[in-house]
């Protein structure tokens, strides 16, 4: 065995030698088994390395053609909107492919293309990709022009919370409301006054005619008792006859006394029922007055801890209580009550000028006090009895005299009952002329002050003339858009017109009031009107406040949400500063510089000069539609409204404006210093009031829509005696006013301004160059119009407000998108046909190639590694 294996290695051994040996030059089979897995290794690093490479190559040449792609933008949607979209100029297909063939250059003959696709996605037609590019686009630039014209967003959304204004014409539509009440039962007590004052001059008659009548059968009487005395008997049934005749026409008019004394007396219980209401009626509101005085109190101490100086907070009287609406006074007081459910019997009363129902109350409560006085002392005590028995006198003694028959009475019958004279002692027989002295104190408790009245009728003819003035609308902004190329249908809520309307209808209420407490006044009349005019005025103003909550819908929202509140800003700024309106058409620009006058002429626009549409018109303006392709400069009004019609868009957004202005102005005109010298007007002083409440707003637009700039919040009205000359100020460079209004507007209330003029010796500022994008003049405000109250803003800004209040996310992208559509398919129409749809933002590219083998030897090999790509690129 030991042999066997020394054999077998022998062999071996000698196998080796021979075979396994290098010196020969023949291969190694054991090298080759050593180094061919390491080669194999090699290869396979080498192949992945060039798929890797082929790879990011694939990718930066994809992204290249992407790149280049996207760089066929829209020019005009670029310039214009500062938006970014492909052109729809040529195909993104095509363009992609033209780019991907270029740049495969770049591999080689490392691979080859076997397919490529490109395809738009992400169009502007997409409410969220626009919003997101119109967040990009504004973040920088609308914030930098807001701080330009001195936008503060934090002060200005704090003095926004808790809408001072909304809560003060609410409590003012409660309070007219209240004291419609108040006015129905004083008129019921004047009603009486005037029914016991025709009952007083019928029982002054029937007791002048039962004495008249009773003389008569006295003398009949006493030529009877003569003859008989005489002893003649020839003359005695003559005189008799005649006796029997005057005792029955006495007999009626007792009768007549009796039923005008039982009227009369019914007549006093009315009167003193009605007074006794009227009288429960002003206990409750003492009462309730009382009960609020200390609550009022408490709400100042935590208000002026929490609150500041800010208007937001500023109470309808201006006393600084916080939430507070202004309420009637007990006894004068100037105390104020917070608004809310439990205020319901109250008539708001304020510091300075009283706020709706206190001159109301004042006049009811006077009118109940000279009342009570009268009724005090002509209906005494226990008259209830003494009626009582002279009507059974009077019955008596008219039965009596029914049945007389002269020949079986005597002359002495006369001195006693039945058929003795019966004197009236429950009410004097000249009671009427009491009542005449009481009615005419009545008719002139309005007010004294007639050339105070006068005034404010005057005020009031104004205030008509001004509020028909033809200022709703730019002439020159005429398109009615074909609504066929629209992206979204446009709708608007012709509700707010509606409402404009009922303006001239509230003021002509207002005049006619004061017109029944002029010159020949009529208590009845007034009591009527004014009861009239109230339940109109409680209507309107609850009207408006229905108004505003529903079209102030994004207030609540932004209020307690300060990131939805920022990104709604640099939405709405990015349309206010980008679109043209009425005051930016002719020499304004976008904030990239684009000039607004382009789009005017893409338009077709020419200037026809002047204004249009006053508010007896506006309640004929309706949606028109047309064939215009494009709006011609009213891109900001369409964006409040959503009208096919500038004119109508721009009316619309006027009439926003205004509801805007009324709300913030309401404190300032509350507590005007010339209300408050026109206390002596009493109820009258409503009038002036609500002509105050109405006119200042329209004051304020217009002004706005000629170029001028407004403060958002006022601390002091045009209508106050330190505001009237700024008004003549603001209002000398506007020639939609006459020289005769102006210095009419300038001449108000001499008397109550001391005889001072209201002539300022400066000129507002009126931009017939407005700033770039802004229209202010640089430094955010304009004269001094800081001296009335904080944030000077031009109608672009008091536009961007309002959208903030009033416009929708969704109103907002659609009509954005409208926009944006039609004025980009006019623009491109002689190239192609632009469609908003396919404004595409992004590329989606989808690419399938072959990496090729490494070494082809033969073109007979086929072989290589299919690869499919897919990237996407955005702006």
């Amino acid at each position: 065995m030991k042999a066997w294996f020394k054999e077998k290695r022998k062999a071996i051994r000698h196998f080796l030698k021979r075979k396994v040996n290098g010196t020969k030059g023949m291969l190694s089979i054991f090298l080759a088994l050593v180094v061919s897995p390491l080669l194999m290794s090699t290869f396979i690093f080498i192949e992945y390395a060039r798929i890797q490479s082929i790879q990011e190559l694939m990718k930066e040449v994809m992204g290249s053609s992407l790149y280049s792609t996207l760089g066929h933008y829209d020019d005009y949607v670029e310039e214009r909107f500062d938006l970014l979209s492909i052109s729809q100029k040529d195909d993104i297909n095509t363009t992609y492919q033209g780019y991907m063939k270029a740049n495969m250059n770049a591999l080689g003959k490392g691979a080859s293309i076997q397919s490529m696709e490109a395809s738009g996605q992400h169009s502007l037609g997409s409410a969220s990709i626009l919003k997101q590019q119109i967040y990009e686009a504004s973040e920088y630039t609308v914030m930098a022009q807001a701080m330009w014209d001195g936008f503060d967003l934090d002060r200005i959304k704090k003095k926004l919370d808790g809408l001072p204004g909304m809560k003060q014409l609410n409590a003012g539509a409660e309070v007219a409301n209240k004291a419609v009440g108040y006015a129905n039962d004083t008129k019921d007590m004047i009603n009486s006054v005037k029914d016991f004052q025709e009952k007083a001059k019928d029982f002054k008659e029937k007791c002048q005619n039962y004495k008249t009548k009773y003389q008569a059968f006295q003398t009949a009487m006493q030529t009877v008792e003569s003859i008989r005395n005489s002893g003649q008997e020839e003359g005695l049934p003559a005189a008799e006859a005649a006796a029997d005749a005057a005792a029955r026409e006495l007999a009626t008019a007792t009768k007549e006394l009796s039923t005008s004394l039982g009227n009369l007396y019914d007549a006093s219980k009315d009167l003193k029922e009605k007074m006794e209401k009227v009288k429960k009626d002003l206990s409750e509101v003492k009462e309730a007055t009382k009960k609020k005085k200390e609550e009022s109190k408490e709400a100042a101490t935590e208000s002026a801890a929490s609150t500041g100086t800010e208007i937001a907070t500023i109470p309808a009287a201006g006393n600084g209580t916080g939430t507070e609406v202004a309420t009637v006074p007990a006894n004068g007081s100037t105390e104020v009550a917070t608004t809310g459910t439990a205020a319901d019997a109250e008539i708001p009363d304020g510091e300075g000028a009283e706020t709706i129902g206190t001159d109301a109350y004042k006049w009811f409560e006077e009118m109940h006090k000279v009342t009570e006085d009268f009724a005090n002392e002509q209906i005494q005590k226990g008259i209830d009895a003494i009626v009582e028995a002279e009507k059974t006198s009077l019955n008596n003694q008219a039965t009596a005299l029914s049945s007389f028959t002269a020949s079986g009475h005597s002359m002495s019958e006369l001195s006693s009952a039945p058929l003795g004279k019966i004197e009236m002692k429950g009410f004097k027989e000249d009671v009427a002329k009491y009542v005449d002295d009481l009615v005419d104190v009545l008719d002139k408790s309005a007010t004294a002050d007639q050339e105070g009245v006068k005034e404010v009728i005057a005020v009031g003819r104004l205030a008509q003339k001004l509020m028909d003035m033809k200022i709703f609308y730019d002439n020159s902004l005429d398109s009615n858009i074909n609504p066929a190329l629209l992206a979204h249908t446009s709708s608007f809520d012709t509700s707010t017109l509606l409402t404009a309307s009922g303006f001239a209808g509230m003021l002509q209420d207002a005049i006619d009031f004061a017109d029944a407490c002029y010159q020949h006044p009529n208590v009845f009349k007034m009591i009527t009107k004014l009861a009239s005019f109230l339940i109109n005025l409680a209507k309107f103003l609850a009207g408006l406040v229905t108004w505003m909550a529903e079209h102030f819908i994004n207030l609540a929202k932004f209020l307690v949400n300060y990131q939805e509140y920022y990104h709604a800003f640099l939405l709405y700024g990015y349309a206010a500063y980008n679109l043209p309106n009425r005051t930016t058409y002719k020499k304004g620009s976008t904030l990239t510089g684009y000039s607004f006058q382009k789009v005017f002429s893409l338009a077709g626009g020419s200037d026809k000069g002047g204004k249009g549409g006053a508010m007896s018109d506006i309640a004929s303006l309706g949606n028109n539609s047309g064939s215009d392709p494009m709006f011609k400069g009213a891109e900001l009004e369409y964006m409040l409204t959503g009208a096919n019609s500038e004119y109508t868009a721009q009316a619309g957004a006027f009439f926003d404006g205004y509801m805007l202005r009324l709300m913030v102005d309401c404190y300032a005109v509350f507590n005007s210093d010339i209300l408050k010298a026109l206390s002596g007007l009493g109820p009258v002083r409503i009038v002036a009031t609500v002509i105050f409440l109405l006119l200042e707003p329209f004051l304020d637009m217009v002004i706005l829509v000629n170029g001028g700039t407004q403060v958002l919040f006022k601390t002091k009205a045009y209508l106050s005696i330190e505001g009237l000359p700024h008004l003549a100020q603001d209002m000398a460079g506007i020639l939609d006013l006459s020289d005769d209004q102006k210095s009419t507007l300038g001449g108000m209330f001499e008397k109550e301004r001391g005889g001072g003029s209201s002539t300022g010796t400066e000129v507002a500022v009126y931009h017939d160059d407005p700033a770039k994008h802004g229209g202010q003049d640089g430094s955010g405000k304009t004269n001094d119009k800081n001296e009335m109250g904080y944030f000077p803003l031009d109608y672009t800004a008091h536009g961007a407000i309002l959208m903030i209040l009033c416009t929708p996310y969704d109103q907002y992208t659609d009509r954005m998108q409208n926009l944006i559509q039609l004025e980009a398919k006019e623009k491109h129409k002689k190239d192609f046909d632009f469609d908003i749809n396919k404004a595409y933002t992004s590329v989606h590219s989808d690419n399938k190639y072959k990496l090729n083998i490494f070494m082809n030897l033969s073109p007979t090999l086929t072989g290589g590694f299919p690869y499919e790509k897919q990237k996407d690129l955005a702006y």
